[in-house]
């Protein structure tokens, strides 16, 4: 906190007490948790111990994990027993680091893309770890709200353009009735402008009377069991059968 202020003078004792946690953290930085690094990183690079700083952002580098799905990330970026810091507000304070030391748009696209990730399978833990991720996207890399990141899809006689869908990212939502659909939707054709990445899914949902549903293997497991009339004389208990069961 105090490198932010590196223009206020440094009144009585507190000179003396900056320069023994700052040395501490020069030297004990290894030691650290994935967000203390970070910090550690930040601090060293404003007050000149370039050196240390970059020796931080190569053990970053040296441990992080890209993927083409997930981006760059760092698997041992958990939750633990801290209550104020998520593992989205460690991941936006690494890439604080990077931006202020090593600002390479490759690297901050693909950490930008596991923030989206995080948001697209879980959520953002918290309003404080929403406002870091919204930041981080907005501050580092390259224009993600530009409008050139634009899709199109040609879906039989339907077209989609994400330009008309959600303000800013995008998001839209097409549903098609089952007596609407033709041999043509087979085939969707799909037009991406830019360098944002983005997500879509079609999915074909039918209904099914429960009668007609029969026990099922494999991925998806179903089991049909049919509930009977509660058991005479015992209120509030009641017994499963099998299908046709001659009792009933």
């Amino acid at each position: 906190m105090r490198s932010f202020y590196r223009d206020l003078p440094e009144l009585g004792t507190a000179h003396e007490a900056i320069r023994f946690y700052t040395q501490a953290a020069e030297n004990h930085w290894e030691k650290a948790s994935l967000y203390g690094k970070a910090t550690t990183g930040i601090l060293m690079y404003r007050i000149g111990k370039k050196n240390v700083s970059d020796a931080i952002l190569s053990w970053f580098r040296k441990t992080a994990t890209t993927s083409r799905e997930m981006g760059m990330y760092w698997a041992n970026n958990r939750r633990n027993t801290d209550f104020f810091v998520s593992p989205v507000d460690v991941h936006s304070m690494i890439m604080a680091f990077f931006r202020e030391a090593s600002p390479q748009q490759a690297e901050t696209d693909a950490m930008k893309q596991w923030l989206l990730n995080q948001k697209r399978t879980q959520q953002w833990d918290s309003p404080l770890s929403t406002m870091n991720a919204i930041y981080s996207l907005l501050a580092t890399g390259s224009d993600w709200l530009n409008e050139n990141n634009r899709i199109t899809i040609h879906w039989g006689e339907h077209l989609l353009d994400t330009s008309q869908g959600e303000i800013a990212t995008g998001y839209m939502k097409e549903s098609v009735p089952g007596s609407n659909i033709n041999r043509q939707m087979g085939t969707l054709q799909i037009h991406k402008d830019g360098v944002t990445p983005a997500w879509g899914a079609v999915y074909n949902q039918y209904f099914e009377s429960i009668q007609h549903i029969e026990k099922q293997t494999g991925a998806l497991q179903v089991e049909k069991n049919y509930l009977s009339r509660p058991i005479a004389g015992q209120k509030n208990n009641y017994r499963l059968l099998p299908e046709n069961d001659p009792s009933e």
